[in-house]
């Protein structure tokens, strides 16, 4: 069973992604109007945050020229799903590898949310800290006693970091680069490594 907290969170969290994906929506069809709008709310500002914000935007208004295309859009959201499907599995597996009392799907589902909106705030690299505040909010939700819900945040993430890790330096590997090598490409890209 799911506490009432928690199903106003899920409709409140529901109608946050609805209005966010409108407003991508009508930036993606409306984007002559929507960078006239950008120039304008810029101008008070120096040129020293104008120019990044504006270059940042109109980046990421580039990017949704994947909405033009219906095929390609269907594969990018059947990817995504099929991501957060395995990352909801592996908090699951946690759950029960803990053995800690909360319903799994629901459970899964609800850390994999957090744990995602906590980890999207600036934090130390490999997300040290804001992973264990997103594990430990979602599962006291659950009533899991902090000591646990810490626990279970160190384990998963330590899992979690090994595999990314492990799965970068086989591809690597396949591919015949070295990190040094990766290293070179991004800076001669302008990309910090």
């Amino acid at each position: 069973a799911v506490s009432d907290d928690v199903r106003q969170w899920g409709y409140r969290l529901l109608g946050l992604a609805i209005v966010v994906g409108a407003m991508v929506a009508v930036v993606r069809w409306q984007e002559h109007l929507a960078l006239k709008a950008l120039r304008f709310m810029l101008r008070p500002f120096p040129p020293r945050i104008a120019e990044p914000a504006d270059h940042f935007f109109r980046g990421f208004v580039q990017a949704l020229e994947i909405l033009d295309s219906p095929l390609t859009f269907l594969q990018l959201l059947a990817w995504s799903l099929y991501l957060w499907v395995v990352i909801a599995l592996i908090y699951l597996v946690g759950i029960l590898a803990f053995r800690l009392p909360v319903p799994l799907v629901v459970g899964s589902i609800v850390t994999t949310a957090v744990v995602a909106i906590a980890v999207s705030a600036p934090s130390a690299p490999g997300y040290i800290g804001a992973f264990q505040v997103g594990c430990k909010l979602a599962l006291v939700i659950f009533g899991v006693s902090e000591s646990d819900a810490f626990a279970y945040s160190i384990i998963l993430h330590v899992v979690q970091f090994v595999g990314v890790v492990a799965a970068g330096l086989y591809s690597l590997a396949r591919e015949g680069m070295t990190v040094r090598q990766l290293e070179e490409v991004s800076e001669a890209d302008g990309t910090p490594a």
